[in-house]
């Protein structure tokens, strides 16, 4: 029996859709056993694997043989040596070396490494100084890849992939160089992936990077992320096409060869519209470190070793590796209230008051909304259209009811004004928190004072008020807004109830402000009815059925108390309600007796009497 084939052992390293691609077409060969390195969703994709949709493959969620967190832990739990290991991450030779993180997984003179360098340049260097006895391979990919979610990606257009390697290393044999590269070519295919062995992967390299090296970091120096608006500025389309200019001479050093086209086709493909901005923006938006090393620190390493002047790209390094360091160490901005799902952003040019900041959430005047809008002349509180900011009460009129004037001089004019104190600019967002306050439309003008010290329409000397008189006014405020709500309710009251009854006598009316006394309402006055005598009212009287006669003259001398009360004017006292004689009656007389509400209790012979109820035996 023939011994069974050997398994390729392939360790791919990077969360992204190049690895998860790689990995999805080599564990579908069924002659690789794939570990796969996956930081971010870790969980997920050790459980549930990874989702490809293709339009040449299908759709399928395939789980490599392991799933790690980091090649240490890979190299923990492999029994041998990794024949592959495909680095497939952002290269960043400026924030940490990129051969240390495979360093733990390769094997001196066994592992092969490929790295992927769709969007870079020059960085196989760092690798082949750190393992002069491995076989460095360089990637460069065709396919449209495109990431849905964290373990969810989408795979369209061509599988077109090339790999070869960037250099000669002395150390290595050609010939192995070449068996290399065919090996994984091969495998690759058997994948039913498009992979071809280059002589010269520079050329696919500066295929793909001579473009986003002109344009990118272009348009992060002018902080443009749209390329067709980009080449629109003054200056800008000359740097760029001098900048490809440059990069078409450097690679023309190493071998490459392009069509006379290929500047105007690089540039009119660049300024095409693009469905998201560059990575290389959106580090620089969300201030993550940017990849100039890369882009611009590689390109200039190549040319002076083929001794290519280079000065465009050595005015955009030194510009874009300032601004990389400065901005990442930018305060974050603040969040905005309209994210935050308050008020929206302020707008409005108009300058910020003088006076005391407004405390009783009213717009208008005396703390009603102002009617139809504000008045003319007032100044637009907000230019997005949304509700007008809460203003205070504006204070009382000048006592003629005219504005102050001002004094003339001899030239016709009015004295100037005092000098106006500017403010420090503010940086950022920071006028945001004033966004909720407008000027009053009643302010004169050159700087003129209002009678009394008002400012701004409120009678504060100076517009400074302390924390205690903030406090009060608060409280006044409150007050005066219950009384407009309690005033608002008795005008309805008056609308259902109808006529007004006459206005009580200034005795009964001394609690009401002055301004209050033409507005009186009882709201009782809809319940007309006569009079009772509450002292005297006998409810017995009222209810009872029996037919009770008038006490006889025998009994009114025996008894004089029965009687009760003379009537006043000529009617009795229990009111029209009341029968003849029911005053005489015994209840009434107990009734009489019970003190009232404003007598003393300890007047009354009956109830201020007190005695020992209880037996005492001595």
């Amino acid at each position: 029996m023939a011994p069974a084939t050997p398994r390729l052992r392939i360790l791919s390293v990077g969360g992204n859709a190049v690895s998860a691609f790689l990995s999805w077409r080599l564990q579908a060969t069924n002659s690789c056993d794939v570990t796969l390195v996956w930081k971010s969703g870790f969980e997920h994709v050790a459980q549930y694997g990874i989702s490809m949709k293709s339009k040449l493959y299908g759709n399928e969620r395939f789980k490599p043989r392991a799933v790690v967190r980091s090649p240490e832990e890979a190299a923990g739990i492999s029994k041998a040596p990794f024949d592959y290991v495909f680095l497939c991450v952002k290269a960043l030779p400026d924030v940490y070396d990129i051969a240390s993180v495979i360093e733990s997984v390769v094997s001196p003179q066994h592992t092969c490494i490929l790295i992927n360098t769709t969007h870079a340049l020059g960085v196989e260097a760092f690798l082949e100084q750190r393992f002069p006895t491995n076989v460095v391979l360089s990637l460069v990919s065709g396919a449209e890849l495109q990431q849905l979610g964290a373990s969810e990606f989408e795979h369209s257009g061509s599988s077109e992939i090339w790999v070869g390697p960037a250099s000669d290393n002395p150390s290595i044999p050609s010939s192995i160089q070449s068996d290399m590269a065919d090996a994984l070519a091969m495998t690759l295919g058997s994948g039913q992936v498009d992979c071809r062995v280059s002589p010269n992967i520079r050329q696919q390299q500066y295929e793909r990077m001579i473009g986003n090296i002109a344009f990118h970091p272009t348009s992060v120096l002018f902080e443009t992320a749209n390329h067709a608006e980009l080449v629109e500025k003054v200056g800008v389309r000359s740097v760029i096409s001098g900048v490809v200019d440059e990069l078409l001479q450097i690679a023309t050093a190493q071998g490459c060869t392009f069509g006379p086209d290929f500047k105007d086709k690089t540039i009119e493909a660049m300024t095409r519209p693009q469905e998201a901005n560059s990575t290389m923006y959106q580090d620089f938006a969300a201030k993550r470190p940017m990849e100039v090393e890369t882009y611009l620190g590689s390109p200039m390493k190549l040319a002076q070793e083929a001794n290519v002047p280079v000065p465009r790209i050595e005015t955009l390094y030194a510009m874009l590796h300032h601004l990389n360091i400065v901005n990442q160490q930018r305060p974050a901005a603040p969040v905005s209230p309209q994210q935050g799902g308050g008020l929206p952003p302020r707008m409005s040019s108009a300058p910020m008051p003088r006076g005391p900041p407004p405390a009783n959430g009213m717009n208008g005047m005396n703390g009603h909304p102002m009617k139809n809008g504000p008045r003319p002349g007032s100044r637009a509180p907000s230019m997005t259209g949304g509700p007008p900011p809460q203003m205070m009460r504006r204070g009382p009129p000048p006592p003629n009811g005219f504005p102050p004037q001002r004094p003339h001089m001899g030239n016709g004019y009015g004295p100037p004004g005092p000098p106006m104190n500017r403010r420090g600019s503010f940086e950022g967002n920071d006028l945001e928190e004033f966004s909720h306050l407008m000027l009053y439309d009643a302010v004169p003008e050159d700087g003129a004072d209002l009678p009394n010290g008002m400012v701004n329409g409120g009678p504060y000397p100076g517009g400074d008020m302390s924390n205690g008189d903030l406090a009060l006014r608060e409280k006044e405020l409150a007050l005066r807004q219950r009384e407009l709500a309690l005033r608002e309710r008795e005008y309805q009251m008056r609308a259902v109830a109808g006529p007004r009854r006459p206005m009580p006598p200034a005795s009964h009316a001394g609690d009401f402000d002055e301004e209050d006394d033409g507005d009186f309402f009882d709201p009782m006055a809809s319940r007309t009815g006569p009079a009772i005598d509450p002292d005297n009212f006998d409810m017995m009287s009222v209810t009872s059925r029996r037919t009770r006669k008038a006490p006889s003259a025998q009994q009114l001398r025996k008894n004089p108390e029965m009687g009760g009360p003379p009537p006043m004017n000529g009617r009795p006292r229990g009111g029209p309600y009341g029968r003849p004689g029911m005053n005489k009656r015994t209840s009434a007389r107990l009734m009489s007796d019970v003190p009232g509400l404003h007598d003393s209790i300890m007047n009354n012979a009956l109830i201020g009497y007190s005695s020992d109820r209880h037996l005492v035996i001595p």
